[in-house]
């Protein structure tokens, strides 16, 4: 459910997913090794096909998140956490990502002004639509396109219940969500720094 307090909008339960969108770790991993370049249609199919690859070689394989930086945190998808939960929306991770110690990303979260329980972060074996459709999420920010086939296949297509899907554009991901934004008016494509304007809190 939606609603609005003051100018800004208010969603019951939102999802957040870890890798590629609260921590921006497979950006910072490419620009370590390749260094930013000039944005182009060659460039950024070239972007798509590696990490479409190494996505699926890496597939199943677990890495700790307390090893990281915090440096690949994304302020951007933090600030939207942060100003979600001050109007009363509840704050949920899916992952994934197996490996990941939820009591120290909960405390990691704490120390950027998230109040989260490790009982709020959800571990899921390979299907994260089962569990977003469990917590009856509202709006789900993600950055894998396939996020919107597994969404749809868990509420067996039944639009009236579909939560919102906020598809966060990187630079490997940017043709597909560009095609993917006019499929379904449950899908929005937001670039990370105007997650705040799009949401109304700015």
């Amino acid at each position: 459910m939606e609603k609005t307090i003051g100018q800004k909008r208010q969603y019951k339960v939102a999802v957040f997913d870890l890798d590629g969108c609260i921590m921006d770790d497979i950006t910072a991993q490419f620009n370590s090794k390749f260094g930013k370049q000039d944005p182009g249609m060659c460039n950024s199919i070239f972007k798509e096909t590696l990490f479409n690859a190494a996505q699926l070689l890496l597939r199943g394989k677990e890495f700790h998140k307390s090893l990281l930086n915090e440096y690949t945190l994304d302020e951007n998808v933090i600030n939207v956490m942060r100003q979600m939960q001050e109007v009363g929306t509840e704050i949920n991770i899916v992952t994934k990502n197996k490996g990941v110690n939820e009591k120290w990303l909960s405390n990691l979260m704490n120390r950027y002004g998230i109040n989260i329980n490790p009982k709020n972060i959800h571990k899921v074996n390979g299907n994260k639509g089962s569990k977003i459709k469990e917590l009856n999420a509202n709006i789900v920010f993600d950055d894998q396109p396939d996020i919107i086939s597994v969404i749809h296949k868990a509420y067996n297509k039944n639009a009236k219940n579909l939560p919102l899907i906020v598809l966060i554009r990187r630079e490997y991901n940017n043709i597909l969500t560009t095609i993917l934004r006019n499929v379904d008016k449950n899908i929005v494509v937001v670039n990370s720094e105007d997650l705040l304007n799009f949401l109304d809190y700015k």
